[in-house]
């Protein structure tokens, strides 16, 4: 029979890893004694070997400084500037120095994540354990039938552990889930699972603690929500400071510096014209960004809309630049004209250009998802 054949690039990473612990495994495990990198793997939920994955930082590390000290040697030598040479040199230390960091704190904000996601789940997962013990399921198969609902995103992975545990290296079930509960970033998910196992393995009533456990945590969740609204609220208040009186002063600014005889492109009009068409719009995104990153994470999202955005933006960016380029817009942003009615018009045409072709693809596919929802 003959064996597998791996890939150009599954053999070349091999060999990297077996490099990398050769070179660096024992400068890793003194790394891991003194940082406890086991335990933050764990928790992040990364299934790789903790001696293996600190070798890779290294190596990676390594591996980056080596191709920028060759790229720096190759320009260097084209730069006169001594700042821009002094910039140059302490480069591949920064740039080692950044993938070293972000190696290194990967792991805790994966654990984050998964603490997040699994603790909007929690209160459901609750409930559905709660019915298949009313109804006298067993564990193994409440967790088999987790592991294949779509309804659960987070939790259907821990599931998959749990399994992966009772059918590869042979746990039993409630040893499984208290393995995974045991190391989980979760202190809620913790104390319910092990819970639930104790109440199991003493031959309590698993029912009445199921069900008093989860109004709890909807009570809790219900908690979550007063404060998630809360979080809103400051950040719209900070939203409207930063919109309202930062706009202000900046608008004050660029109308001093436009009547002042030196300027440049980010002062008088063009300052103005590019902060409200790029610089706003750009504040606005990142407040509705973190508003949204603070919202309770449903399992199941429609993302086709993000994915005509990622193809309809350029679309329309090009689009309207193209059209306030050849309308004669574009001495408004070197200051070289004085302000026009028709200059008015030719921004607001170009944006609405931009945001209608931009938006065209995204609503599209939302109205589709709607019709097939209604």
């Amino acid at each position: 029979m003959a064996k597998p054949r791996l890939g150009l690039a599954r053999t070349a990473s091999l060999i990297l890893d077996r490099l990398a612990l050769v070179m660096f495994g024992r400068i890793a495990n003194s790394f891991n004694s003194v940082f406890e990198m086991d335990q933050h793997l764990r928790r992040a939920g990364i299934e790789t070997y903790p001696q293996l994955y600190t070798a890779r930082v290294f190596m990676h590390s390594l591996i980056t400084l080596i191709i920028s000290v060759v790229f720096v040697t190759a320009i260097i030598g084209y730069v006169e500037n001594l700042i821009l040479k002094m910039v140059l040199v302490l480069t591949p230390i920064i740039a080692s120095l950044i993938v070293f960091l972000a190696y290194i704190l990967y792991p805790a904000s994966r654990a984050s994540s998964r603490l997040i996601g699994v603790e909007s789940e929690l209160p459901f997962f609750a409930a559905y354990l709660s019915t298949m013990a009313r109804g006298g399921v067993a564990p193994e198969s409440v967790i088999e039938r987790i592991a294949n609902l779509k309804i659960f995103k987070y939790i259907r992975e821990e599931a998959k552990r749990i399994l992966r545990d009772v059918r590869m290296f042979g746990k039993d079930i409630l040893t499984a889930i208290e393995d995974n509960a045991y190391h989980h970033p979760s202190r809620r998910y913790r104390n319910f699972l092990l819970g639930y196992v104790t109440t199991v393995r003493t031959g309590g009533d698993v029912l009445h603690y199921l069900e008093l456990r989860t109004q709890d945590l909807f009570r809790e969740e219900a908690e979550n929500l007063k404060l998630i609204a809360e979080k809103v609220g400051l950040f719209i208040e900070a939203y409207i400071a930063i919109a309202v009186i930062a706009s202000i002063s900046l608008y004050v600014f660029f109308v001093v510096s436009g009547i002042l005889p030196f300027g440049g492109v980010l002062t008088g009009l063009g300052g103005m014209i590019i902060y409200s068409l790029i610089g706003l719009p750009l504040i606005t995104i990142m407040i509705l960004f973190f508003i949204d990153a603070s919202q309770p994470k449903t399992p199941i999202s429609n993302r086709e809309p993000y994915a005509w955005l990622v193809v309809t933006a350029p679309i329309g960016a090009l689009a309207g630049l193209t059209f306030f380029t050849f309308a004669g817009g574009t001495p408004l942003l070197l200051g070289n004209t004085e302000i026009r009615f028709y200059h008015i018009v030719v921004v607001m045409v170009s944006l609405i250009i931009t945001l209608a072709i931009a938006s065209a693809g995204p609503v599209n596919s939302y109205l589709n998802y709607k019709r097939l929802e209604g």
